[in-house]
């Protein structure tokens, strides 16, 4: 179960199953409109074995409901991940310097961290999620050089 919802965490997965669910709509409002066609309501057979179809809305009301009741089903499913279950995210971009002086550094960036500071679990700590991090530039000194690191992350805004 566990794997299972980290399946779900995962914006990309989400992205793919909301996808899935919009066809799955489709096909179900597609679905109904050939049943409706090829078994019309309130049809009756006649004598030369075809059914004579009688489309009046009180007919209709049945396949309607069911229909209705579909869509329904699936919008409140979508409205109640959306809402109560996903975690909703936003893009962040940070540029980080490393090194012993932040003086020192010589390159525009947005934060500065200490020599040897793992930026993975600094970028955690600013609640990042599917962090990415590269490596732009770098140059020596002091103690350990200085580099310039881009972090580009998912955040997870506040409930």
């Amino acid at each position: 179960m566990v794997a299972f919802w980290g399946f779900l965490k995962d914006p990309e997965n989400r992205a793919v199953l909301a996808m899935l669910g919009s066809a799955a709509l489709s096909l179900w409002t597609i679905g109904w409109g050939v049943w409706v066609y090829l078994y019309p309501p309130g049809s009756r057979p006649t004598r030369s074995g075809k059914s004579k179809a009688s489309y009046s809305l009180k007919n209709l009301g049945g396949p309607i409901s069911i229909w209705v009741i579909g869509i329904v089903v699936g919008l409140g499913a979508w409205f109640i991940w959306e809402h109560y279950i996903a975690d909703p995210t936003v893009p962040a971009q940070y540029r980080v310097c490393t090194g012993e002086y932040e003086r020192h550094c010589n390159f525009a960036h947005d934060v500065y961290v200490y020599c040897y500071t793992d930026l993975g679990n600094w970028a955690k700590g600013q609640g990042c999620i599917k962090t990415s991090i590269s490596k732009v530039d770098e140059h020596d000194g002091n103690k350990c050089g200085y580099g310039l690191f881009s972090i580009s992350c998912l955040k997870r805004l506040p409930r």
